[in-house]
């Protein structure tokens, strides 16, 4: 028997996986109208913004969060986002991110190049009719399969 490294093998990756955050997921500017309750949802795929309850769109650019995963070229990996996130401003207000998505489609590979970026969304949930700019983070982990 010689001197051969058993610490790799053809299932196993020789390269780690990293993600990058390249773009913060931005909302419109909005306000509460009424009930002071409401929701916008942003679908991270298309962009496009919907607005329910009692919020107002102002206007403003909406914009998907966008994450870059690089590792070995050609691995599936699995991506994984909390389904919700609490968000804070420095008002004393809160609101809830929920139902986050990706555009990434069922079996996600890394590409030719090394690298897989993707963009997430969800919906913004406010209550309590306290404005505010909302700030949190959303830990998004990956794996190869």
């Amino acid at each position: 028997m010689g001197d051969e490294d058993q610490s790799g093998s053809a299932n196993q990756p020789q390269i780690p996986l990293r993600i990058s955050i390249e773009a913060d997921i931005r909302f419109n500017r909005l306000a509460f109208a009424g009930a002071g309750a409401g929701e916008v949802q942003i679908d991270p795929a298309s962009g496009s913004t919907r607005t329910d309850g009692g919020l107002v769109d102002l206007g403003g650019l909406a914009l998907t969060g966008s994450a870059r995963i690089t590792g070995e070229p050609g691995r599936a990996v699995r991506v994984d986002l909390p389904h919700s996130i609490r968000l804070t401003s420095q008002t004393g207000g809160h609101a809830d991110l929920v139902s986050l998505q990706t555009s990434l489609s069922p079996s996600p590979r890394i590409g030719p190049d090394g690298t897989l970026v993707f963009s997430f969304a969800g919906t913004l949930k406010v209550s309590g009719g306290i404005g505010g700019h909302y700030r949190g983070r959303i830990p998004i982990t990956a794996e190869y399969e």
